[in-house]
Order: structure tokens, then C-alpha cells, then sequence
């Protein structure tokens, strides 16, 4: 059964970011961090493909989503970033949010390829023929940062193995907005990054193995980590082998400062960094 409960997470925090020679203060008042628990699972049975594989009884496959989603911070409206969220997630957007996680089943269900019928059915997910989980969290919360991660994982029955994606959202409290490559980096120093990274990861090969990286991660996915750090973000599959997993490179911000544009070098403080 659907569930939506409130979670409430209360904090303080203060801090003060320098950008283009403005300052922004990012205090926020305790009490005022708010977070949201969309949790829900459904079990179906894929009609049909006992009789046409010869199994005892047909396919199970599993839908669940277990997410936070923030609903608060001091007096910030956070509809537009609840929105990227679930467009991240689900490919649309919301108010009602267990019709979308409902709709999102009823398509990830009939995607398996056959008829899926609904079932009470208990069963442990690696028991499961095929599922689909998608997870939301946060990856850090800071005074300036709201890091999150939609994490993805499906299976289709009986496939060989799952595929797996992380998306981030890197969400600029005192701006209030969702900050992309596109906003820190120049026309020129994005074309330009998929050879700096590649070169980090060529460095770091004893640790990840060999990777092929020949352009930005898909759909700029990157994070700003707990260290500050700008991490670039490649899927399963997208740069290496399945068996080599996630591929993520990492680099403190002034080692990309020839790439920035004025607010990317002002949001990290790289103002007057020679390079």
C-alpha cells in the first residue's frame, strides 16, 4: 500500500559565499528544514509467461521507490527544485505525488513486455524475476548545498544482470536554484573538459581501471561533494566496463578555474586565481 508520511529534520547553519564581489549570506533559522518520505511498492504477475517459458507459475516483478523530498528550507519555495526532482525520477512533474509514483508503476509494469496483474503477493526482491527500485537522498546537505541523488535500478525479467544510474542535483541554497555545468564553466571551457578529465582518469587507472572518456558525463550529471569538490559523474557502461561500476572524477575546484566563467570562479572563491 502507498504511504506518504512527513519527516521533519531541524537544523541550523550559517555561512557566507562571496559572488562576483557581492555577498551572500546564507544563514537559515532552526526548525525550518522539512523533508518529505514518499515511500511505496507494488508486486505483479507478468500474465502469461509461465505457459510460454514453462515455469510453475508466471513472472514476479517488483516496483518500489523509497525517496526524501525536500519540502522546506527557512522560507524557500522549493517547488522548482521538488520538480527536477521528480522529472529526474519519473519524467514528470507534481503536486500529487503518489498518482505520479502510481503512474510511474502502471508504465514501468507493462514496460516487462506482458500483461501485469496487480498481486499481494510477498516476496524478497532477489526472488524477484525482474524490478525496478528508484531512491532518492540526499548526498549532503550544507549551508550553501542541497547535493541530491535519484538512484535507479532495474532489472528486466529475466535479463543476465540490472542496470544501474545516479543522477545528481546540486541545489544552491542562497541562490535558490539549481546549478549546472552550464552555469559554472564557458563555452570554451566546457569542450574543452573532457580532455582534463579523461587525463585525471588515466592518472587514477590503477583505481578505476581503464575507462574511455571522450566527453562530459550524460545530461551533465556532476556533484559538489562534502570536500567541495566538483565530482563528474559516468554511469555504468558510459566510459568502461559494466564490471567497473560508477566512474567518478573528482577535482577541487581551483584545478578547473582556466575552464570557469565569472560565476563559476566566484562561487568557488577563485577570484583571483592565477593560472
Amino acid at each position: 500500500m502507498d504511504r506518504l508520511t512527513l519527516l521533519k529534520a531541524a537544523g541550523s547553519a550559517a555561512a557566507v559565499l562571496l559572488f562576483c564581489g557581492c555577498t551572500v549570506n546564507s544563514a537559515y533559522d532552526r526548525n525550518t528544514i522539512n523533508f518529505a518520505e514518499l515511500s511505496a511498492e507494488k508486486t505483479y504477475r507478468l500474465e502469461g509467461t509461465a505457459a510460454q517459458f514453462g515455469t510453475d507459475s508466471d513472472w514476479v516483478f517488483i516496483d518500489s521507490v523509497s525517496m526524501i523530498m525536500p519540502m522546506l528550507i527557512g522560507n524557500k519555495d522549493l517547488r522548482p527544485l521538488q520538480d527536477i526532482i521528480l522529472k529526474t525520477a519519473f519524467d514528470t512533474t507534481g503536486v500529487d505525488h503518489n498518482a505520479i509514483i502510481s503512474n510511474y508503476f502502471k508504465t514501468t509494469a507493462a514496460d516487462a513486455g506482458f500483461a501485469a496483474r496487480e498481486t499481494d503477493i510477498k516476496i524478497n526482491l532477489s526472488r524477484a524475476d525482474g524490478y525496478d527500485i528508484t531512491t532518492g537522498l540526499l548526498n549532503h546537505l550544507s549551508a550553501e548545498w542541497l547535493v541530491y541523488c535519484v538512484n535507479n535500478e532495474h532489472m528486466a525479467p529475466h535479463a543476465a544482470h540490472g542496470m544501474k544510474t545516479k543522477y545528481y542535483i546540486n541545489y544552491l541554497i542562497p541562490e535558490t536554484r539549481v546549478i549546472t555545468l552550464d552555469d559554472i564553466f564557458t563555452e570554451d571551457g566546457l569542450a574543452s573538459l573532457p580532455a582534463t578529465i579523461a587525463n585525471r582518469a588515466v592518472q587514477q587507472e590503477d583505481y578505476f581501471g581503464p575507462t574511455d572518456i571522450d566527453s562530459l558525463p550524460a545530461n551533465g550529471n556532476f556533484y559538489i561533494s562534502a570536500d567541495n569538490e566538483i565530482v563528474f559523474a559516468y554511469q555504468p557502461y558510459e566510459v568502461a566496463s559494466y564490471a567497473q561500476g560508477y566512474i567518478n572524477i573528482a577535482f577541487y575546484p581551483y584545478e578547473l578555474a582556466k575552464h570557469m566563467n565569472k560565476f563559476g570562479l566566484c562561487l568557488f572563491g577563485l577570484n583571483n586565481t592565477v593560472y
